[in-house]
């Protein structure tokens, strides 16, 4: 098993076999299972390192696509003019939006620029920061820290160097940066409307992602252990123990390192997440590696889907694969389908660039398409989960007091 090397076994057994050290000398033990999860964690570290160095050489920035109108469009928009301009101008992001959405459905990833203002972004970012600081104060404060964590943070301790964060809806300083980025004509939720089923697509998923300089390669581990540290224990539960058993194909993922899709195929693409750069984002901080074209039944996907990580095959696939990383200014947006392959990478340590990164994420869900098996479990406040489409959400924005019947969603 590739995914958990014999060195890491052999070292998990020893670690068994080791006589008990006296209590005094050992307040905090691990267990078999937190033994064990350590060495699989330790090794997925090392299997990532190696499929890092897989394309090294070979990768190049995500560039943004001209936009493409079919001969048609341009004849219609030239002929507007005088009473008829509101109408052109109307018509002219609708023409853009159709543009974007051809250049998303055939690479399955598109970099907008300037979905929303660099100063609204710097906004949204404080917005964030001021947010994970109150939420960590709140699972401290909290009867079960770890139901609270799970609440805000998506699991049952935040990790120290990645983690999730599940903003609220129903707060001001949010509402001018939602309306930017979702409401009418907006680029990017004109975009979602064409590639989820119109104003009926689902508001599925809403959260900031954040990455510490030093972090690895981001980890695909579904039903992930994690450790609760209180005061008083060290104990051992899942993030997910709640949700029912993992599909095949998640059990399949386990044993990947990487690279991964996080929907499995269908015809009719269910999910499409858009990655709001609420920073400037380098290469040096963990910017997003995709392989476009592998949302589709190419052959690359296939040999993909075909092999298991580790493998010469499937280090062939992606030494030869076309990798693009997503380099950002503030309120730029990757917005990609979710059937996908792609990773986060390492974050470097600050002297080699490393930088605290924050992306603003939004997920919606195309009702038309099957949603027995979506792979991907929402990371949002557990009040907003499918509470609302597309067109609920910018109904909202134009209130007085947007999302003030969602609440804080807690």
């Amino acid at each position: 098993m590739r995914w958990l090397p014999a060195a890491a076994l052999a070292a998990a057994a020893t670690a068994l076999r080791a006589p008990s050290t006296p209590r005094r000398l050992t307040p905090l033990r691990l267990s078999p299972a937190e033994i064990m999860y350590e060495a699989q964690r330790d090794a997925m570290a090392a299997s990532a390192e190696q499929e890092g160095a897989l394309f090294v050489g070979h990768t190049s920035p995500l560039r943004t696509k001209k936009l493409s109108y079919s001969k048609k469009t341009k004849r219609r928009g030239k002929k507007a003019s005088g009473f008829s301009a509101p109408v052109a101008a109307e018509s002219q992001a609708e023409k853009d939006a159709a543009a974007r959405w051809r250049s998303l459905k055939r690479d399955g990833i598109l970099k907008i620029e300037g979905a929303c203002a660099p100063a609204t972004a710097s906004l949204l970012r404080e917005y964030v920061v001021e947010g994970v600081d109150k939420a960590r104060r709140a699972v401290l404060e909290a009867s079960d820290p770890a139901d609270e964590s799970m609440k805000r943070f998506h699991a049952t301790t935040e990790q120290p160097s990645r983690s999730f964060f599940k903003p609220r809806l129903d707060d001001p300083q949010i509402h001018a940066g939602l309306g930017e980025l979702l409401g009418a004509e907006s680029k990017l939720g004109d975009l979602f409307a064409l590639a989820c089923g119109g104003d009926d697509a689902v508001f599925y998923d809403y959260n900031a992602l954040r990455t510490e300089p030093g972090c690895a390669r981001q980890p695909v581990l579904w039903r992930r252990p994690v450790f609760d540290i209180t005061m008083a224990s060290r104990r051992w539960r899942a993030d997910l123990a709640s949700t029912p058993p993992p599909p095949p194909h998640a059990i399949a993922a386990i044993r990947d390192a990487q690279v991964h899709f996080d929907t499995p195929f269908q015809e009719t693409p269910p999910l499409f997440t858009a990655f709001v750069a609420l920073q400037t984002v380098t290469a040096a901080m963990g910017a997003t590696l995709f392989l476009p074209g592998t949302h589709l039944q190419c052959p690359s996907r296939c040999e993909f889907d075909a092999s298991r990580a580790g493998t010469e095959r499937r280090d062939a696939m992606l030494r030869a694969a076309d990798a693009r990383y997503a380099l950002l200014e503030p309120g730029d947006v990757t917005i990609f389908d979710m059937r996908l392959l792609h990773c986060g990478t390492k974050n470097l340590v600050a002297d080699a660039g490393g930088r605290t990164r924050y992306f603003l994420n939004f997920t919606f869900c195309n009702p038309r398409a099957d949603q027995s098996d979506l792979g991907h479990v929402p990371c949002i406040r557990p009040g907003y989960e499918r509470r609302m489409t597309l067109r609920d959400a910018r109904a909202e924005l134009l209130c007085a007091s947007p999302f003030a019947a969602l609440g804080d969603g807690l």
